[in-house]
């Protein structure tokens, strides 16, 4: 590929991501507003673990595809998902439309994720890998820096449906950069996808999904249709296993967990996605419910996190070679968790400024785990592994994320249902998260569901800072020493099908 057309395609590859990147700190911190309109507090959580969850499922699973059929259609089709989804939710009018339409949205996020890492791959020698990790990690510094702004602008001044249709132009861009430059040849991987491995993985999601959805709709977690269905989402986990374990090649690779340093690496990083995304679902619901901030300065609150995480990742690199994995990952944990013992500590009483700061811990801890983890798996591994070490550790994170966010979720809709006011013409929960709406009311009915709001935002942070503890926890576990010395050996890396001219 000669070099305008793999800028061309590079350009397109990091715009593909920037649309994934900023999607999930524009949708948090819109949401307030969208629940406000649509209803459905208590079924919050499920916008973000159903996106979760089915990027999950749907990232080993175009991994392995694109060995077998080639990067430039499923790139299209990942494209085509995302954007068409993005759409749908715009047009959504109930909360169920909202959450059905963001699944199909996680589809095409996975698609993307899958695709984009591994087209980096295909275009660069290993050693030119290093200085793309900087360009990746501007994209998503980029995007957590503008997409609090402009959903908070966004949401404010032109309508929530518009933090979706905003995707559109990206997809398109990034699609016709893609399409245009990028020459698939034959994968030379041969054998048929694995089948019995996707549905299995496809009906334990689901299942699972079926449990958050009916417990969020009041149910509660030990009715027998909530148990049937977890205990139905963790018998295809176990079919998942046997089954994967006995195809030749198999979408998860359960092998790689022998190793210690990508299996405590993989759990202490599914233990910061946790933590990630109780700050991105759940801090401007805080702020705007809570301290009855405006959708522009909830979204403004993820700011102090994503700066110092932006420098933080920027200098991982460096750090990682002198420091090594866990000494990185010990401390980004312990800065993490202890960000969020300070959060736990906010009441009602709180301030715009009292939430911001201990955010900036909370951020540069993350910097220094969230990345340095995933070198940590790959480096575990031979070259021809690399694919798969990376999806099984982003498989492990999101599930685990979506898992914890499912557990803030219902603990949220318990603690509103419990505390909650039962008097004559109190507001809704989802009047008090709106700033206009809530203009209609005195302090005293506010109050009435400020109070039990922040009870529930009380037990999400606590429930956080105990996610972060446990991670610090397994950090320990991981290997100490220089991470040059535990480092696979590979053989230089040749040139791939998708890079040639």
């Amino acid at each position: 590929m000669d070099r305008r057309r793999r800028l061309l395609a590079t350009v397109g590859i990091l715009t593909g991501l920037f649309l994934g990147a900023l999607d999930a700190t524009v949708v948090g911190t819109s949401m307030p507003t969208i629940i406000a309109e649509l209803g459905g507090l208590e079924v919050y959580f499920l916008v973000f673990s159903g996106f979760m969850v089915c990027q999950v499922v749907a990232v080993p699973v175009f991994g392995r595809l694109s060995d077998l059929y080639g990067r430039r259609r499923l790139h299209l089709l990942g494209v085509v998902l995302y954007v068409a989804a993005s759409m749908a939710c715009g047009v959504s009018r109930t909360m169920p439309q909202l959450i059905a339409f963001r699944s199909l949205q996680g589809v095409g996020a996975g698609c993307l994720m899958a695709l984009s890492f591994t087209m980096i791959g295909d275009l660069f020698p290993l050693e030119q890998r290093a200085r793309m990790q900087g360009a990746i990690s501007g994209v998503w510094g980029i995007s957590s820096l503008a997409g609090p702004l402009l959903g908070g602008f966004i949401t404010q001044h032109w309508g929530w449906p518009w933090v979706f249709y905003v995707n559109a132009p990206f997809g398109v861009a990034s699609a016709l950069m893609v399409q245009g430059a990028w020459k698939d040849d034959p994968r030379g991987a041969d054998g048929r996808p694995d089948l019995p491995g996707a549905a299995l993985l496809v009906a334990a999601a689901g299942a699972l999904l079926g449990a958050f959805t009916a417990a969020g709709r009041g149910v509660g977690w030990r009715s027998p249709l909530v148990l049937g269905a977890l205990a139905a989402s963790l018998f295809f986990l176990a079919l998942l296993v046997v089954v994967e374990r006995r195809t030749k090649r198999p979408f998860l690779q359960y092998d790689l967990y022998r190793s210690r340093l990508f299996t405590a690496g993989a759990l202490t990083g599914c233990c910061a996605a946790t933590v990630l995304f109780a700050t991105t679902s759940y801090l401007p619901l805080f702020v705007q419910g809570v301290l009855g901030e405006s959708p522009t300065r909830a979204g403004l609150i993820l700011v102090p996190m994503m700066v110092p995480w932006l420098l933080a990742s920027g200098c991982s690199g460096m750090l990682l070679l002198r420091l090594g994995y866990r000494n990185m990952a010990v401390t980004g944990m312990a800065l993490s968790t202890g960000g969020y013992v300070l959060l736990a500590r906010l009441g009602p009483d709180a301030t715009w400024w009292g939430t911001a700061l201990p955010l900036v811990a909370v951020g540069a801890g993350l910097g220094l785990t969230i990345a340095p983890l995933l070198i940590a798996a790959q480096s575990s591994v031979s070259k021809e592994r690399m694919g798969a070490a990376t999806s099984l550790t982003q498989f492990t994170r999101t599930m685990g994320a979506a898992l914890g966010v499912a557990v803030m979720g219902a603990f949220l809709a318990a603690a509103l249902a419990a505390h909650g006011p039962t008097v004559p013409g109190a507001p809704s929960a989802n009047d008090i998260v709106d700033p206009l709406r809530r203009r209609a009311f005195s302090q005293e009915q506010i109050d009435l569901w400020r109070l039990p709001l922040a009870k529930g935002m009380h037990g999400i942070f606590v429930i956080a800072a105990v996610a972060g503890a446990v991670g610090l926890l397994l950090a320990l576990f991981i290997p100490g020493g220089r991470a040059q010395d535990q480092a696979v050996k590979r053989e230089p890396t040749v040139a791939a099908p998708g890079a040639k001219s």
